[in-house]
């Protein structure tokens, strides 16, 4: 069973041509959309393994998030092109008609037997901002027939490799398992995913370009993702070449495939194609949107105030709780003092203030996100 992990080498040709005998690039319909049963934060690793970043979390629908801000509502970076909804109702990919494909879900694929579990693209976001919102798509034949265990793998960092010599880099991501998944069902499979239901996110970069890396894998024991038996992500571009549609960001047109051999490895040369076919969109990318849940610009809630070192109280503490892992907001004293604080990722934050005067039996009010807490000096 094959080990995803990637090489360094030291070759510098490229390899622009695509074996139509292997991949016959067509266009399918059809999709059909499938919800995580659980998620996980993970680190990439040299060695190709992964390290957890986070305990399983479990989904019970799709409890949070909000809309992005962009027309697709993925704003950070999108080769995925939705319906516009948010994350809570659930985007369907749209946009076929737009490249004169027969449905708006329509995207491009390699045909239904080609395998290529391990993918690897160039991307450059909109901000920096975490991507707590995930969408995907891809064609799920593993075994041809009957059902497989299915792992969804998305993963960023940076710099990206455009010379052929597979030298990109991923760094942390997330792994969403959804169960047993119909193989060959004659369509393909989507989600759309509330990452900030749990404080979960993808590292964005605005480099040109940052690397993306996506896995398709039928079991992950917690440290080595096991390649699916066959299957391979949706195609689709953010860049609206040929009459598509600009989408948030952008990426190139060099692809990292696992495809020659499938062997969980990406080799200089043999494996970099190039994704700029004439076609539209141009040029395309695995089919991947990151956004930002939205929903209310802040929702810190004040929990505690303590003056403290007194009395007089020189120092005042203020904690509370916050739904979005990596929110920044200010928080105000009645004294006029003002402090940024950052929700870590178990939605808390913390505020301390010094250089303060409050008397013994004194109080003062922190605000924060239109909530406020009172504490005493004692």
């Amino acid at each position: 069973m094959a080990k995803v992990r990637f090489v360094l080498a030291c070759l510098a040709a490229v390899a622009f041509a695509v074996n139509a005998s292997a991949k016959e690039l067509q266009p399918i319909g059809n999709p059909v959309k499938v919800m995580p049963e659980k998620a996980m934060q993970v680190q990439f690793n040299a060695d190709g393994t992964v390290t957890p970043l986070s305990d399983w979390y479990y989904f019970n629908g799709n409890n949070g998030g909000g809309t992005g801000t962009a027309a697709s509502s993925l704003n950070l970076f999108d080769s995925f092109q939705n319906d516009g909804n948010d994350c809570i109702t659930g985007a369907a990919p749209d946009g076929g008609t737009d490249c004169g494909l027969p449905g708006g879900g329509y995207r491009w694929f390699f045909g239904v037997s080609y395998c290529n579990m391990f993918t690897v693209g160039s991307f450059s976001a909109t901000s920096t901002t975490a991507g707590d919102r995930l969408e995907a798509g891809w064609y799920w034949y593993c075994s041809g027939s009957g059902t497989e265990e299915c792992f969804v793998a998305v993963f960023t960092g940076t710099p990206f490799d455009d010379t052929c010599n597979a030298a990109y880099t991923l760094g942390a991501g997330v792994v969403l398992g959804f169960g047993p998944l119909t193989c060959n069902g004659g369509g393909y499979f989507y989600t759309d995913v509330c990452l900030c239901d749990f404080g979960l996110a993808l590292d964005m970069f605005t480099d040109t370009y940052a690397s993306i890396g996506g896995v398709l894998a039928q079991a992950f024991d917690g440290q080595n993702l096991t390649l699916a038996t066959c299957g391979q992500f949706m195609l689709w571009g953010a860049d609206g070449g040929n009459g598509g549609t600009d989408l948030a960001g952008s990426h190139g047109d060099i692809s990292y495939d696992d495809d020659n051999p499938v062997d969980g490895t990406h080799t200089p040369i043999d494996e970099c194609y190039s994704t700029a076919f004439g076609i539209c969109p141009d040029p395309i990318h695995f089919m991947v949107g990151v956004g930002t849940c939205g929903g209310p610009a802040c929702d810190a809630v004040v929990t505690k105030v303590k003056p403290k070192k007194g009395p007089p109280c020189t120092v005042v503490v203020v904690k509370g709780t916050d739904a979005t892992f990596g929110d920044t907001f200010d928080v105000t004293l009645s004294t006029g003092a003002t402090k940024s604080a950052t929700a870590n990722d178990r939605g808390k934050w913390k505020a301390k203030f010094t250089g303060q005067n409050i008397a013994n039996g004194g109080s003062v009010t922190a605000s924060a996100c239109g909530s406020s807490k009172t504490g005493t000096c004692s």
